[in-house]
């Protein structure tokens, strides 16, 4: 015969020995996260952290991206699956004796850079994103630094026009203009969408050669898109030049034209020299939320 009284007196021994445990290990965790914070300056420990000792003395960090359990090609939810969930993953960092683990990404982000922000000192490598960040932004600062002739500009765009378009929008951006590149595989006769003081701007880029005149075609299709977008400015910017018939219809449609000599002009007054110092800043290739996006289906983005 069974005994139930033994069976369940077993059971909450069991049960007990757990809560014991968890209460040990809660307060081991929060004992070793105050000593981590008190050794490397910092105020408060992102949420989700397990932290344990380690002998490993790597200096490193890696990002692992949550995913749908069943998914489209895009990566997105399957809606036709049931029971379809998010698979979080171990995104973790290796400081010198210490191992800290977190299943969200953007967790580990806030405080790999909060550690080399507030301590110098410290040297955690840069992980493949963050390689990937630094070679783009190196390229873009050299870009800047050669951009002072139109010939440079053209050649440096020649093989990817459409990088002339980012190129452009980090110049307004530069100005104080909140600026929107659309995507390359728009065709509806605008490029960038500037914002400031509540007044938009519609603008087209195209990077030709000097003698290339830019006609009144062109801007015509600028102004088509506008009937649609109801900006309240038209923009129109270029390495070349502008035909007398195409600046007369600029005039009278209201449309801004900047020609290669003006362009060169707002590069150096707000592209200097002295502002693209060869060595990059940590904040220029520190990753954050807007980097690890690119790398997740648009509907987990909400749960980081």
């Amino acid at each position: 015969m069974i005994d139930v009284k033994n069976i369940i007196s077993f059971i909450l021994l069991i049960i007990g020995l757990c809560f014991v445990y968890c209460c040990v290990y809660a307060i081991y965790q929060f004992f070793l996260k105050k000593e981590f914070s008190k050794m490397y300056n910092i105020d408060k420990m992102p949420k989700g952290f397990t932290i344990k000792r380690t002998r490993n003395e790597y200096n490193n960090y890696n990002l692992k991206y949550p995913e749908w359990k069943f998914s489209n090609k895009n990566g997105t939810k399957d809606k036709r699956r049931k029971n379809n969930y998010i698979c979080w993953k171990k995104n973790i960092l290796q400081y010198e004796n210490f191992s800290l683990i977190t299943e969200n990404p953007y967790h580990l982000i806030l405080l790999v850079n909060t550690l080399r922000l507030k301590n110098p000192q410290i040297i955690i490598q840069m992980n493949q994103e963050e390689l990937k960040k630094y070679d783009k932004a190196m390229k873009h600062k050299k870009i800047i630094q050669d951009s002072y002739n139109i010939q440079n500009i053209v050649k440096k765009f020649e093989d990817t026009p459409t990088d002339f378009e980012n190129f452009s929008a980090e110049l307004f951006e530069k100005m104080g203009y909140e600026t929107t590149v659309t995507p390359k595989t728009n065709d509806g006769g605008f490029d960038i969408i500037l914002n400031k003081n509540n007044i938009k701007t519609l603008v087209e880029c195209k990077c030709y050669k000097e003698s290339h005149k830019i006609g009144r075609p062109i801007i015509q299709k600028l102004v088509g898109a506008n009937q649609i977008e109801k900006a309240d400015k038209m923009l129109f910017i270029t390495t070349s030049d502008f035909s007398p018939n195409a600046i007369t219809y600029a005039e009278e449609l209201s449309v801004e034209l900047i020609n290669g000599k003006k362009l060169l002009e707002l590069i150096n007054k707000y592209m200097t020299p002295q502002a693209t110092a060869s060595a990059l800043h940590k904040s220029e290739w520190m990753l954050n939320k807007e980097d690890i996006c690119h790398y997740m289906p648009k509907d987990i983005i909400d749960y980081i």
